[in-house]
């Protein structure tokens, strides 16, 4: 069994992440507007189902052996400060100003890959 600290740490997750408005949670509050209380009731079940089985598989020790990853800490730290202010200093050489409106992503397409760049984050891993 793992120890207090992870099992309190997992159970924030889990209520954070279920209680977040989500991609499982609007399909289930679809599904239940189009289909009735039972029907949605086997989907979430089911998206709770396997959301516990991944949180209890890497929160009980699946992780062990990447001890190696902590070695990693202080250099990534190192070139993500490196890296913010290499951006800092473009912005404070950029004067600020768009070019032009024609320069700018639309919606669609800045929708389209801020969606890419989320990914699946919602309710369930």
């Amino acid at each position: 069994m793992p120890p207090l600290e992870t099992l309190l740490a997992m159970c924030g997750f889990a209520l954070a992440s279920s209680a977040t408005p989500g991609p499982v949670n609007i399909i289930g509050a679809m599904t239940g507007a189009r289909h009735g209380a039972p029907r949605a009731l086997r989907f979430v079940s089911g998206t709770t189902a396997s959301f516990l089985a991944l949180l209890v598989i890497v929160g009980s020790g699946m992780l062990i052996g990447t001890e190696w990853v902590l070695a990693l800490t202080w250099p990534m730290t190192l070139a993500g400060s490196a890296y913010l202010l290499w951006i800092a200093c473009g912005l404070l050489r950029g004067g600020g100003g768009n070019s032009s409106d024609s320069d700018c992503l639309s919606s669609y397409k800045m929708g389209h890959q801020s969606g890419l760049n989320i990914g699946g984050s919602g309710s369930v891993a």
